[in-house]
């Protein structure tokens, strides 16, 4: 009997350990802090809809990245203005104007098109905790989507007439007077939700 109590007392610490070493770990896992000359901004998709799907991703003339189904990658770049979008069947802009050294999210979910499901970016103020901490339950399940810059290289080089093409309607639709959602310089991440660098 001491022998079967002894072992269920072991079995409960090592349960214990285990349980604490996941949830400090879950604790450690968040946003990455940009450096001064720089800003980064985390493309974050949530939701499982449209899993099968791949949404690319611009800066401007830019390719930037591409992932499908829930996940995340992060993108540094230089300050300043920049157009952000996605596009499948349809395509999505965002205006931004990041701040140097600030952290950015920006949320990705996916609407029903005609034909297939089409990327909405939506920017995640720094005071929206609940859209943060969903944001933060992907960082803590998924590692983030990276590239090589040979892949980056080559699609850009593949997207060309296609980003030329969106960018001109993009400007079709500011002379226009259309407004876009816009990540202010002010929207950055707090530094409670910043990963400290050592």
């Amino acid at each position: 009997m001491k022998k079967l109590m002894f072992s269920i007392s072991r079995i409960t610490i090592m349960i214990a350990l285990i349980s604490f070493s996941l949830n400090n770990k879950v604790q450690c896992q968040n946003f990455e802090m940009a450096n001064e000359d720089e800003a980064i901004v985390y493309f974050v998709k949530c939701t499982v809809t449209a899993s099968a799907i791949t949404f690319n991703y611009y800066d401007s003339e830019q390719y930037i990245g591409r992932f499908k189904g829930q996940g995340y990658f992060i993108y540094r770049c230089k300050p300043g203005e920049h157009v952000f979008w996605a596009s499948k069947e349809f395509t999505n802009f965002i205006t931004a104007d990041l701040k140097p050294g600030g952290t950015y999210l920006v949320a990705v979910k996916a609407s029903t098109g005609l034909l297939v499901a089409n990327p909405i970016l939506s920017p995640i103020s720094g005071d929206d905790v609940k859209n943060i901490n969903k944001a933060l339950k992907v960082l803590k399940k998924k590692d983030a989507k990276v590239f090589s810059e040979k892949e980056l290289t080559d699609w850009n080089e593949s997207y060309k007439d296609d980003m030329a093409e969106n960018m001109g309607k993009f400007k079709e639709k500011v002379n226009e007077g259309a407004e876009f959602k816009h990540l202010s310089s002010d929207m950055a991440l707090p530094n409670e939700y910043i990963m400290s660098k050592k």
